[in-house]
């Protein structure tokens, strides 16, 4: 192994097995790749010589040393190269030269394109040429066309893989269908003359920002491979991260989707290997781009997670001011601070739904489609216990549908007046419990805005459950006593 530098690259399955199942391991293979990526490009960019071992039988010292947990995924050994860069190759001032004049390419640094690239679900209305296109696949092989400086080394490995392209609407000069895209020159070939962009957000668990995007990228094992390899999984995630680079640098933006229905991927690029991604891709403002660098990026969709994770809070203190113990202490004799609750609860639950299922028809404003966001909002997507976001959303759905009940049971029905109240109580203190439980385990599965917060709310959550629990706890022995005196 070349030195002096040595990087060694670990993983504890364990830690994404309990969110993503059986698909845990191809999502860190996927993610080693995106490393690898950046590696490749860094050490490329500053003179190094970069050697990689991808696989532990390669290196069997360094497994002994390291044993069986945390898995040993790869070694990257640096050194100077010997081989120095051409003029037109190297880093002038901190950024790399590009010949031409190109407006739809930023002349960005390697560490700023790797700095700025950003997952983005929000793309602009507007239309993108062919002629885009053609560049924007160039720059992700790495292909000198018309004496413009080749932006990133090429892309090697690329015949593992497959890469198909779904246009819509969007792009002028391309008609809608589905491509096949030549992983050496960029070219594309039509494969179905039909817009298939919503079978293929379908397919995505419905996912709406596939059906916003301008187009579509789908990257899958070659046909004759039915369960892809290592590498093959593991250039997905190289060629993934280099999508983001690409887009970074041609003012798009874009995010890869690992989840989705296999079967019906592969239906639609009629092709037996298996799918490794999704990539919906469409125009962004560079402010956006930079933006999302912050620790929360502010967009509608944001806005609909806040409203989310504020009904639950909303729900918490609701439950907590509903206990004897605190309405004593507050003086509260009235059940109106529990109606107020309830209500903004609702409030900002329909809020939540609404711009997260009908995000699609707010931001075009085809409100036609309310009907068709109601039943989305009732009904959840056939589940799948493989796919993580499909069991976040039958939670999602049995939240919604246990708090409506809760709603009705504690309604003062004169049919339910019959029913005895410590049973009233039991039964609401269930629902709750089932509530809270469903909506931790949405929020685990399916939230985007929790990624890097996620463990701070979850403890939020359970420490407001047991606050609740500790409460209701005293003053149910408070309650006892009070009748014992009597």
């Amino acid at each position: 192994l070349i030195g002096p530098i040595w990087l060694i690259a670990t993983s504890t399955e364990s830690r994404t097995s309990i969110r993503y199942g059986s698909r845990s391991p191809q999502y860190i293979t996927l993610e080693l790749g995106h490393v690898l990526e950046n590696l490749r490009l860094t050490s490329w960019g500053r003179d190094l010589s970069l050697q990689t071992f991808v696989s532990p039988s390669e290196t069997p010292d360094w497994l002994e040393i390291l044993g069986e947990e945390p898995k040993l995924e790869f070694i990257a050994g640096f050194t100077k190269s010997s081989n120095l860069l051409s003029d037109k190759y190297k880093l002038t001032s901190g950024k790399l030269s590009i010949l031409d004049n190109d407006s739809f390419i930023h002349d960005y640094s390697i560490e700023e394109t790797i700095r700025l690239r950003s997952s983005v679900r929000d793309y602009l209305d507007k239309n993108i040429t062919k002629s885009e296109i053609e560049t924007f696949f160039r720059l992700f092989l790495g292909i000198n066309n018309k004496n413009r400086q080749v932006i990133f080394p090429g892309f090697s490995n690329n015949s593992l893989l497959d890469y198909t392209m779904f246009v819509g609407e969007k792009i002028t000069d391309i008609n809608p269908g589905v491509y096949n895209i030549n992983s050496s020159t960029g070219s594309f070939v039509s494969l179905e003359n039909t817009d298939k962009i919503l079978d293929l957000q379908q397919a995505g668990l419905d996912q709406q920002w596939i059906g916003s995007a301008s187009f579509s990228i789908t990257i899958s094992s070659k046909n004759i491979q039915l369960t892809a390899d290592r590498l093959s999984i593991l250039e997905a995630g190289v060629a993934g991260q280099r999508f983001y680079h690409t887009c970074t640098l041609t003012n798009l933006g874009m995010v890869v989707i690992g989840a989705f229905y296999d079967n019906q991927i592969q239906s639609l690029i009629q092709s037996t290997g298996q799918p490794l991604y999704i990539i919906p891709i469409g125009p962004v403002e560079r402010s956006i781009i930079a933006f999302q660098l912050e620790s929360i990026p502010i967009t509608l969709r944001t806005i609909g997670n806040i409203a989310g994770i504020l009904a639950v809070f909303l729900f918490l203190i609701m439950a907590i001011f509903h206990t004897n113990a605190v309405k004593t202490l507050f003086h509260i004799k009235s059940q109106k601070i529990h109606y107020f609750f309830a209500s903004m609860i609702i409030f900002f639950v329909v809020i939540h739904v609404f711009i997260l299922i009908g995000y699609y028809s707010i931001r075009t404003g085809e409100f036609s489609q309310i009907f068709d966001i109601l039943i989305k909002a009732f009904l959840p997507p056939p589940l799948d216990f493989e796919l993580a976001e499909s069991v976040g959303q039958f939670f999602a759905r049995m939240a919604l549908w246990m708090s409506i009940a809760l709603i009705l049971i504690m309604l003062p029905l004169k049919v339910l007046e019959r029913i005895k109240p410590k049973f009233r109580t039991l039964t609401h203190n269930i629902l709750f419990i089932v509530i809270i439980g469903s909506i931790l385990v949405h929020s685990f599965l399916n939230s985007n805005i929790l990624n890097r917060f996620q463990e701070e709310y979850i403890s939020l959550v359970i420490i407001g459950m047991g606050i609740w629990y500790l409460i209701h706890q005293y003053s149910k022995k408070q309650t006892e006593n009070k009748k014992s005196i009597d």
